[in-house]
């Protein structure tokens, strides 16, 4: 919809889509879930340390669904789910090497 390309990276059942530069947040599509409650999509924020924010959800009640899974050249990402069954994801944004 967006003209956002999946990203070459094999994670479960997502697809993971690439996203503008500056954009705070990720996609990742389930296909074979778009029919259930819910639907099929999940959105990622962008974090420094997901670790940390994924710990807080499982304090909270909520559940760590998977993670880290790397993705070569973008970064990694985490999925958790509230306590109310939703589930959303991290990200952080790879560390590219600097070039002086």
């Amino acid at each position: 919809m967006f003209g956002w390309r999946p990203v070459p990276a094999e994670i479960h059942e997502y697809i993971v889509l690439e996203v503008p530069p500056d954009c705070p947040f990720g996609l990742a599509i389930i296909p074979a879930a778009a029919d259930k409650a819910g639907g099929g999509l999940v959105l990622y924020f962008a974090v420094d340390d997901p670790a940390a924010i994924a710990a807080r959800v499982t304090q909270a009640g909520g559940l760590m669904k998977f993670g880290p899974a790397k993705l070569f050249g973008y970064g990694e990402i985490w999925q958790v789910e509230d306590p109310a069954g939703v589930r959303w994801g991290l990200y952080r944004k790879a560390s590219l090497p600097r070039r002086d």
